[in-house]
């Protein structure tokens, strides 16, 4: 199963976790978190973080808790699906984080996870998919940089993929 995964956090220099989203490609599975504990670790917020990131944290989600219990919520949501799970990022430090998060489990990572991610910012630019993310961020209460609207987003950028530039992501993992 194809999930796509966003997260939000602290800077690009020595990033902390602040947020993490997971969607599956059918929209059925999903998993939204915020970390309670993001500050206790890595650098503080920017100040892009701050004003683009901080005001939409805990919306919509009521999951707050700690990276620690967080990364076994995660860990129990990904292993209770019943087959392989293929991360699908527009950025490297998603993936990073995610793994970085796991690093809380005493199993690591899931069994059925794959333990590599495909890359989706080279399709990103297709017109389709930059259609898809416009219409997205136009509509009422969704907000750029909040974790759960850019999985979703990239979700549906990535259905209206034709499905030869599909097979040529899925091709690299």
């Amino acid at each position: 199963m194809l999930m796509f995964i966003d997260t939000e956090f602290s800077d690009f220099e020595n990033p902390s976790l602040i947020s993490i989203a997971l969607v599956s490609v059918c929209g059925q599975h999903g998993f939204h978190a915020d970390i309670s504990d993001w500050n206790m670790r890595g650098s503080p917020a920017s100040g892009f973080v701050k004003e683009h990131v901080l005001p939409h944290l805990n919306a919509p989600t009521d999951n707050v808790s700690t990276a620690y219990y967080i990364a076994h919520q995660l860990y129990d949501f990904i292993t209770n699906i019943d087959e392989e799970v293929i991360i699908a990022a527009d950025y490297y430090a998603d993936w990073t984080l995610l793994c970085n998060l796991f690093m809380n489990v005493e199993e690591w990572m899931p069994k059925n996870l794959k333990k590599r991610y495909i890359n989706i910012w080279s399709v990103m630019s297709n017109p389709a998919f930059e259609e898809i993310e416009l219409n997205f961020y136009n509509q009422p209460n969704r907000v750029h940089h909040n974790a759960l609207d850019d999985a979703e987003c990239n979700r549906l950028g990535w259905l209206a993929l034709d499905e030869i530039q599909k097979k040529e992501i899925l091709s690299t993992i």
